[in-house]
């Protein structure tokens, strides 16, 4: 497979639908992102059908809970041994570094595959939303200047 930085997203509820489009695109893209929904739908089957045509995986379910939580779920994550899963960088230092500690007890081939990416802002945050209804009073890109330098610090 040639490298290919393009990410397909398989925004399907149906694993046929997914794997249907996977199939369509065959060698062209290597790289696909299962969402909630699918993963849902169809967990750890989707994982192994992409795994099983050596396509490379992003995990997009944005974990966002207590640190222990997060810790159990990225320690799940890094198992199925996908390259890359997303946590919410709201959730602080602590959580962060859980989802990184949960990587390191997946084991060796796990810590070299898996990658945390961390989400700073959603795109459907705008600047009345943060102020109006989360009541951080700093704007959208200061914020979200925060959040990644923080993440920065902690190593995602």
């Amino acid at each position: 497979m040639n490298y290919n930085p393009v990410i397909i997203a398989l925004d399907y509820t149906e694993t046929e639908q997914a794997l249907a489009l996977v199939k369509k695109i065959g060698p062209a893209a290597g790289f696909y992102k299962i969402g909630p929904v699918l993963f849902l739908r169809s967990g750890k089957e989707i994982i192994a059908e992409l795994k099983k045509k050596d396509k490379k995986i992003f995990l997009d379910l944005k974990f966002y809970d207590i640190p222990n939580t997060v810790e159990q779920a990225a320690f799940q994550a890094a198992k199925l041994e996908i390259d890359f899963f997303t946590i919410h960088l709201g959730g602080g230092r602590q959580m962060i570094e859980s989802a990184l500690r949960g990587i390191e007890q997946a084991g060796s081939s796990a810590r070299r595959k898996t990658r945390c990416l961390g989400v700073s802002v959603l795109t459907s945050i705008s600047p009345e939303i943060l102020k109006n209804e989360l009541n951080v009073n700093i704007g959208l890109s200061e914020y979200a200047g925060c959040l990644t330098g923080m993440a920065a610090a902690c190593g995602i």
